[in-house]
């Protein structure tokens, strides 16, 4: 009977979850096969390039959604019964993000006035239309409705389309445009189908307010900073090591990273699909269960992972590749690290006011991470382990704000709740 009272309580959540959950399994799964295989087709050193460029959209991706897709969520999730107002969230952040798109066309072209950007043009064109199609696409409106249902079938199908093609279209070296334009036509696929489900909503025609769009706009640019800080901390690592160490590096960087993530991802679902749930009912006794269990999972996976690094090093390379080893040796703890940041940010710091923390975090963060880096381009000791260690001191500094944050914030809620006489 307990039970099924829980389930009932958390229906939604349950399902969206495992909605979630089966597409991020399939996520799993798809880039061990087809990333080891790019590597092995394209060789290292063009797979690392390609790779460089990626990081450079990504930057450029999280500066054209610039926290919407956080910020949509818990506006969409807080009007949910109103039509009126969803509706004009939705055009006010889709003009928003066309705008800032074509300020991404002009800082292309300007980058390629650079010889290292220029050499690699036609790869930047071609990433373009991924840029494009990807920074449009609306997933913060579903998880808003908490229909995640549609974006777990959007995202299913795109995976399975980029998985297939590759193996399919890039069988060499000369074949390396083919991974950017299979990116672009994935997420150009998420997108129509998103606008189709959309469409079938009947959501009201709007009226458009300058002022609004411009307060829309300050307000995601606070939260906005963890977003971007988190690109630029896993994007800038690419483009550093490609620039001081070569793509051979960047293609094992990379790929360790990838895998990091991956191990990663069902703490980012969990965080996601509470997130709405929490920014409704401000539920801390229910946030604060779900971390500990999570943290105790996340810890239990990077012990397991480390005792089994070797042959993962094996499984994806075919070989026990010394550099992904020791990459892996330190990335291990970015797993409970990790976890930790990704259900405090959006549940505590945002749904409780505090989206300021984001850029405090990343300012700090950064700081931080140069300020290393900067010791070690004067010492002359710029190597992987050096990047990888700058990579993991940045969740470090970031968690740790995050966690004494949320300490605050959540011990001044439940005194509010007792001065209320509600407990």
């Amino acid at each position: 009977m307990k039970i099924n009272q829980l389930y009932q309580s958390y229906s939604v959540m349950i399902k969206n979850f495992s909605y979630i959950s089966s597409v991020k399994f399939v996520s799993i799964i798809l880039p061990l096969v087809t990333f080891p295989y790019l590597i092995r087709t394209l060789g290292a050193e063009l797979y690392g390039i390609v790779m460089w460029v990626w990081a450079v959209a990504q930057i450029l991706i999280a500066f054209i959604q610039l926290g919407f897709d956080t910020l949509g969520t818990k506006l969409v999730s807080e009007n949910r019964k109103d039509k009126k107002i969803i509706s004009k969230i939705l055009v006010q952040i889709t003009i928003i993000k066309l705008i800032l798109f074509a300020l991404v066309v002009c800082i292309i072209f300007f980058l390629l006035l650079f010889a290292k950007f220029n050499d690699h043009k036609i790869l930047f064109f071609t990433f373009m239309i991924f840029i494009f199609f990807e920074s449009m696409l609306p997933m913060w409106y579903f998880q808003g409705i908490e229909e995640m249902k549609f974006v777990a079938i959007s995202n299913l199908l795109t995976k399975l389309f980029f998985a297939c093609s590759i193996f399919i279209f890039v069988n060499g070296s000369a074949d390396y445009l083919v991974v950017p334009t299979l990116y672009g036509l994935g997420s150009m696929l998420s997108l129509l189908f998103s606008i189709l489900i959309i469409s079938k909503h009947k959501l009201k025609p709007v009226e458009l307010n300058l002022e609004e769009i411009i307060n829309l706009t300050k307000e995601s640019f606070i939260i906005s900073f963890s977003t971007i800080g988190t690109v630029l901390r896993d994007k800038v690592t690419i483009i550093l090591i490609q620039i001081y160490l070569g793509p051979v590096s960047v293609a094992y960087f990379d790929l360790a990273c990838r895998v990091i993530n991956i191990l990663l991802t069902p703490f980012h679902v969990v965080g996601n699909v509470i997130y709405p749930h929490i920014a409704k009912t401000r539920d801390i006794k229910f946030l604060i269960r779900v971390i500990a269990i999570s943290l105790v999972i996340s810890s239990s996976i990077s012990a397991i992972f480390t005792v089994n690094i070797k042959t993962i090093s094996f499984l994806l390379l075919g070989s026990y590749n010394p550099i992904l080893i020791n990459i892996f040796k330190f990335l291990i703890l970015v797993i409970p690290i990790g976890t930790l940041s990704s259900l405090l940010g959006k549940n505590i710091l945002i749904v409780f006011g505090a989206s300021k923390y984001y850029a405090y975090a990343m300012f700090w963060s950064s700081i931080a991470y140069f300020a290393v880096f900067t010791v070690g381009y004067a010492a002359d000791i710029l190597n992987l382990h050096l990047f990888v260690s700058l990579f993991t001191l940045y969740f470090i500094v970031q968690a740790t704000i995050y966690l004494t944050k949320s300490v605050s914030i959540i011990k001044a809620h439940k005194d509010r709740i007792r001065l209320n006489g509600t407990i």
